[in-house]
């Protein structure tokens, strides 16, 4: 089967149905999805499935703190609710592993108290929002789910869907038609073998392209000359690969702070930035102002303060019929004062609350120069020369009391020395006493 033809079948039938999607976050190197209500809220099981066939990769595997603080991003707008994770126990009771195998017990773990408990054979993990913690779950609950991604392996292709315009007999109608909506038209020059079982939901739906015409009849592909009345067909591609420009997170007192995010689809997405879930103005008197364009939004912070300490989030989204679709990423930007030093960056700390004060392990700030440095060297052998003159003064009066008094002089000029003398008397027989 030609490669191209079948992209085609599959983009279609991607067309079929719509999963109930809430948000996108890029965060780090991979990309979160959250799938909730209605439809999707499935089995276990199934929501394992819909992320693979949603193209979202997988229930996510919370291995580190930093994913279970991006996996509360995700899901903490969106109320008190539960949702399914990559972990189970369904194998080995009391095993608990990711479904890439991966033990639990030998990395991050964040249940809720008392959890896992394995209450009448809860063998599923979901995520307990807005507590942030694990619980273990009967496997056939209804819940929403979350899936991962590495963001190496994420495509246009995962966002693009197929839709379809008003009818028209001439390419340069169907480019309008397409353009009309921020479409574009399907282009395809050359199909060899084309797919001969197309689902019968389609219809008698006809496609044109730009360069040759494949038309839908029934439930099969048949190419025909590009001079009838036909369908056009667009390409729509739902927002994807949002980046922000920097990864630094700490910056000083009156810092001017210029951060991009952009965000690709078709469709270009409107972008914005927001200051907790506020939005940041777009008056440029603001001392935090954004200015915005399609596909690009840029965050300025014209002199930084403390209090302008927050997570700045960025959102973006485009519409593709009724469908909208929310995709965000964030930066916890802390403000420290110039008289201290920028901690060291002990990774993101995603936990961040909105207008949170300064982290505790900010230290004192080093001399900025050589030139400091070497204006408060004079001290060092001030000090420890005055340390020198004090042990010695103080052994030469210990000294000096230790020495024995010198002898004294009597006024015929001998020497005598003053020491004690016990008497002692015996009388003697004749009565008298001696000494």
């Amino acid at each position: 089967m030609d490669k191209r033809a079948l992209a085609l079948f599959l983009l279609s039938l991607l067309s079929l149905g719509q999963a109930h999607h809430k948000e996108t976050l890029y965060r780090n190197s991979y990309v979160y999805t959250f799938y909730a209500d209605d439809s999707d809220d499935v089995h276990w099981d199934d929501a394992d499935y819909r992320c693979a066939w949603n193209n979202a990769g997988h229930l996510v595997y919370i291995k580190t703190y930093t994913i279970n603080q991006d996996v509360y991003e995700l899901t903490d707008f969106w109320g008190n609710r539960e949702s399914w994770i990559g972990a189970h126990d369904k194998y080995s009771e009391g095993f608990w592993h990711w479904d890439d195998g991966t033990k639990l017990s030998d990395g991050y773990q964040n249940w809720a108290s008392g959890e896992p408990n394995d209450h009448r054979g809860e063998d599923c993990g979901d995520f307990l929002s807005p507590t942030n913690r694990w619980n273990d779950e009967h496997c056939d609950q209804n819940y929403g789910y979350i899936c991962q991604k590495d963001l190496i392996k994420s495509s246009a292709s995962d966002y693009t869907e197929v839709v379809y315009t008003k009818p028209s007999t001439d390419r340069s109608f169907a480019q309008q038609g397409c353009s009309l909506h921020g479409f574009q038209l399907l282009e395809e020059r050359k199909y060899e073998i084309v797919p001969e079982i197309l689902q019968q939901k389609h219809g008698n739906l006809r496609a044109k392209y730009q360069r040759e015409c494949l038309v839908m009849e029934g439930n099969k592909f048949e190419k025909q000359i590009c001079d009838e009345t036909l369908t056009s067909a667009c390409k729509a591609i739902h927002t994807y690969d949002l980046k922000i420009s920097t990864e630094q997170e700490d910056y000083m007192e009156s810092d001017r702070i210029e951060i991009d995010c952009t965000a690709s689809g078709i469709p270009l997405p409107n972008v914005t930035w927001h200051q907790g879930y506020a939005p940041v103005s777009e008056s440029t008197d603001q001392e935090i102002f954004q200015i915005s364009k399609k596909g690009r939004s840029t965050l300025i912070i014209k002199n930084a303060q403390v209090t302008d300490t927050s997570r700045y989030r960025c959102f973006a989204q485009n519409q593709i019929g009724n469908d909208v679709r929310k995709t965000k990423g964030y930066l916890d930007v802390r403000v420290h004062p110039k008289t201290l030093a920028i901690p060291v960056n002990k990774g993101r700390s995603a936990g961040i609350q909105e207008q949170s004060a300064l982290s505790d392990d900010i230290e004192y700030k080093e001399p900025s120069s050589c030139q400091d440095r070497n204006e408060n060297l004079w001290m060092l052998p001030t000090i420890f020369g005055l340390n020198v003159l004090m042990i010695l003064l103080l052994f030469v009066f210990m000294c000096r009391r230790s020495d024995p008094a010198p002898p004294k002089a009597d006024n015929s000029g001998h020497e005598f020395t003053n020491y004690a003398v016990t008497v002692t008397k015996h009388q003697l027989p004749d009565g008298s006493w001696s000494t």
